[in-house]
């Protein structure tokens, strides 16, 4: 753990600390946004005996009333719509402040753009250009009176996504349903049901729940006694609703199918979880589905369309004399027979990524 304005040495494992006004970066110390980094000329001879002096933070251009370019290296001043902020000493768009009990509204904002000589390459000025709506600025300037501001890191939280403090990026919310208002928070749009635990991750906005909603959360299971347990789990309460509405609901244009394989594998996982327990939310809501669905793969009828393959549902007898697999197997090494079996293990995250796969053994 490393304290405040201090970066981490990696090669050397160690903490160092920035010297005002420098603040820490992960590549050392470096000069606040809104000064100038004034670069000392050294010779060979001074590197080699090691008596260059270190950058300078300069305040050349707060001075001329003028900002700091992004890379720290020019005075440029702020044209358009754009103007020198005494308070930042930077540039603004003079986007609305927080507001503490918002109409409800989308907030409208502008996002600073640095313009750049077509010959030399060097910044000429800042502008502002509008944001798409439902985005948002997150800047210091803006929500510096909103209780979720962290000013140790300079990052901002809000329906469980973070964001980083930069005036030049106009930043979605978690959920394409979600847009920013006028107290910089995210909400659902108009008919839409916010779901999820922020502390776990991003929320969701959902427009219907799904058919079973009662005690989702509950995971039961024995202790080492044998006797029942039930608790509460925050992982189902932050995954279920958003998971199993996206399921049942079952979109199927465009970039609309994939979401609904990923909701139906979640669902899927969080049944598993349950150690395939019928009678638990997850697993009652994932064999709903699973009934509601017409078409299977390779006529099993467990399996349905764009859905994971859980339970048998066929007789059992057909299932044991079922000869798909043209596999034939023996105890003993023999031709034209396999006498060991070859066990991989898949790993997913509980959402829908891949991570890997092992060969548990060599047989």
């Amino acid at each position: 753990i490393h304290s405040q304005n201090t970066y981490i040495l990696s090669f050397r494992l160690e903490c160092l600390k920035c010297e005002e006004p420098k603040i820490a970066a992960i590549t050392g110390c470096i000069c606040p946004n809104n000064s100038l980094e004034e670069k000392k000329n050294c010779s060979v001879e001074d590197l080699q005996q090691g008596i260059c002096e270190e950058d300078k933070c300069s305040d050349k251009c707060r001075n001329q009333a003028m900002a700091v370019s992004k890379d720290r290296r020019s005075c440029i001043p702020c044209t358009d719509s754009s103007f020198f902020d005494t308070e930042t000493m930077s540039c603004s768009c003079g986007n609305p402040a927080f507001v503490e009990n918002p109409d409800g509204t989308f907030v409208l904002n502008k996002r600073l753009v640095e313009f750049y000589d077509g010959q030399s390459g060097l910044p000429i000025y800042q502008t502002c250009v509008e944001c798409p709506l439902g985005t948002a600025v997150i800047s210091e300037s803006v929500i510096h009176k909103n209780g979720n501001i962290d000013q140790s890191n300079l990052k901002y939280s809000t329906a469980g996504a973070t964001f980083i403090l930069d005036p030049f990026s106009c930043v979605p919310c978690p959920d394409p349903n979600m847009y920013f208002d006028k107290s910089y928070r995210c909400k659902c749009k108009d008919g839409y049901k916010m779901v999820g635990v922020a502390s776990i991750g991003p929320q969701s906005c959902i427009i219907m729940n799904p058919t079973l909603l009662n005690n989702y959360a509950d995971v039961k299971f024995n202790n080492d006694r044998g006797l029942p347990i039930s608790l509460q789990s925050i992982i189902f309460s932050h995954f279920y609703l958003k998971v199993a509405s996206g399921c049942e609901y079952a979109k199927g244009e465009g970039d609309a199918i994939l979401s609904t394989i990923e909701s139906c594998q979640t669902l899927a996982n969080l049944c598993v979880m349950n150690m395939y327990d019928e009678r638990s939310i997850p697993c009652a809501e994932y064999q709903m589905i699973v009934n509601k669905r017409l078409t299977s793969y390779h006529g099993q009828e467990g399996w349905k369309t764009r859905m994971p393959w859980l339970y048998y549902l066929n007789d059992s007898n057909d299932v044991l004399g079922d000869r798909g697999i043209k596999l034939s197997m023996s105890f003993a090494d023999n031709r034209g027979r396999e006498s060991t079996l070859d066990f991989r293990l898949i790993k997913y995250s509980l959402g829908k990524y891949f991570y890997f796969y092992k060969q548990l053994c060599p047989y």
